[in-house]
């Protein structure tokens, strides 16, 4: 039995091994210039307590708008994971957007849906409870086929209670992350938009079993079934 133990363990250590960071934000400090662009819009981008922080004033026609400038997606199989939270849900919506292609600050489009893959969005059109909490989501993404977790739990790839946590079809790979929104709207004075907070995005490659791993998964299968056979 010790031995099957061994054996287990090697193959979990191996499993843990083939993952591999592809990008990790954890703002912990000013915004580094040369990884993101920004555009306050008006607005107000800071980074305070590790977090990430958007927001503006009731009545404005536009939202900040913060853009990666570099890809942080591996060519192959992969892990998204951001941590989150609205303070405020307004009618205009906002949120963070894993996508083909950032859209032009400012850009009136009436479709935005051709640059996303998913995204996570708030707004009191699609949000049916005004919740402010923390949460994590994760986005697993294995040879075109996607899941959704919120706070661990699978979610449907539709809006769900707290978050528009959505995937759009057909699903392409994305290429950039985009957090806020640079769609302008008409202002209004007694019109809010949604605040929201971002405390880390995690991107995690997950290449295929090696024929390494495969080798001794079936050397660990085979020693435990001998073992169970001698027991």
């Amino acid at each position: 039995m010790k031995k099957w133990i061994l054996l287990s363990a090697i193959v979990a250590l191996v499993a843990c091994s083939t993952a591999s960071m592809a990008f990790r934000e954890d703002f912990n400090g000013p915004l580094d210039s040369s990884l993101w662009t920004v555009y306050s819009n008006g607005g107000n981008v800071s980074v305070s307590n590790g977090m990430l922080q958007l927001s503006t004033p009731v009545g404005t026609s536009a939202f900040p708008y913060v853009v990666l400038n570099t890809n942080p997606f591996p060519s192959g199989n992969f892990i998204m994971r951001v941590g989150m939270e609205y303070p405020s849900v307004g009618f205009f919506g906002d949120g963070l957007v894993a996508g083909t292609l950032a859209p032009t600050n400012g850009q009136v489009m009436s479709n935005y849906d051709q640059y996303r893959c998913w995204q996570y969005w708030a707004d009191t059109n699609h949000s049916t409870t005004n919740n402010s909490n923390y949460h994590s989501f994760e986005w697993d993404y294995s040879n075109g086929l996607t899941a959704f977790y919120m706070d661990g739990v699978r979610q449907t790839p539709a809006n769900d209670p707290i978050y528009s946590v959505q995937v759009f079809d057909p699903i392409s790979r994305p290429s950039t992350i985009w957090i806020g929104n640079g769609r302008p709207t008409p202002g209004n004075s007694t019109i809010a938009w949604s605040s929201v907070s971002i405390d880390y995005i995690d991107v995690t490659a997950v290449p295929e079993p090696s024929s390494i791993f495969a080798l001794l998964c079936g050397i660990a299968g085979i020693a435990g079934l001998n073992l169970r056979r001698t027991n």
